[in-house]
């Protein structure tokens, strides 16, 4: 193939539409690959060279060369394992690089970054909702976590109380614990990150706000985000997380659980 050239002055921020990731179910040794699909813009040179990072925070990094951008390499899969990830916090997140040759060498022309892979636990089926993930949490049955850099909100679930993983999918758990992590996400975007994120499409608070104000009795009351009346913020979360509930028909899996029990006995 013909290496494109041009006079390349801006990098070029990928978006979801050019990165594909999902992880694979562990194999025998404990182990995940991942696999990536990637649809590259037609600007960028064919000669520059396409790398994937997968991490989280600083405690693990790996790096996997891809090839080109004209002669993407098609990695085997065992050239893909995760051996650094074994453990079960969050997946790690992934960055895309492509950098120049000849020329342009080792200049950074596209990337991705903080990328998540595709298909984990959400509230909302939507990407970047909600993150659920399970450890060790001294006491409570679960937690709301906005310090999981690349995966907040995250939804912690304690390591013996959720011994199966299923707890995530249980109505009773729905109907008790749902509404209540809308009541404090909401809390924390319009509070503590000042409504910040709903302008701001590249903040992982956005799709909340603008999910909350799709919901069922919220369409056309406008989220307070940047009002100063905390009485009115608190108003709408309230209204937006009783919307919320009412959607999901939560007195009804309540009610389904309870009959459960009963014809149980």
């Amino acid at each position: 193939m013909a290496t494109r050239s041009m006079n390349y002055t801006q990098r070029v921020d990928l978006k979801k539409k050019h990165v594909k990731i999902s992880l694979s179910p562990k194999n025998s040794d404990g182990i995940r690959h991942f696999d990536l699909a990637l649809d590259l813009p037609e600007q960028l040179p064919s000669d520059a060279m396409v790398s994937v990072e997968a991490y989280r925070s600083s405690m693990a990094r790996m790096r996997f060369d891809f090839g080109t951008v004209g002669e993407l390499k098609l990695l085997p899969q065992a050239d893909r394992l995760l051996h650094d990830f074994t453990d079960d916090l969050p997946p790690p997140l992934f960055r895309v690089k492509v950098t120049g040759a000849g020329s342009l060498r080792g200049r950074l022309l596209a990337d991705a970054r903080s990328v998540r892979v595709v298909g984990a636990d959400e509230l909302v089926r939507r990407e970047g909702m909600l993150h659920i993930a399970h450890k060790d949490l001294d006491g409570p049955a679960w937690e709301v976590d906005f310090t999981n850099a690349g995966y907040e909100p995250t939804l912690w679930i304690d390591d013996s109380a959720d011994i199966d993983r299923q707890l995530a999918s249980s109505p009773l758990f729905i109907a008790l614990v749902y509404p209540e992590v809308i009541r404090r996400v909401l809390d924390y975007l319009l509070f503590e990150d000042k409504g910040a994120s709903f302008d701001d499409e590249s903040a992982w608070g956005h799709p909340w706000l603008k999910v909350a104000s799709a919901f069922p009795q919220m369409q056309g009351i406008p989220c307070p985000h940047d009002h100063d009346d905390d009485q009115e913020k608190r108003n709408w979360i309230d209204q937006a997380m009783r919307s919320f509930a009412k959607s999901k028909n939560i007195q009804g899996l309540l009610e389904e659980q309870q009959r459960g029990q009963s014809d149980a006995v």
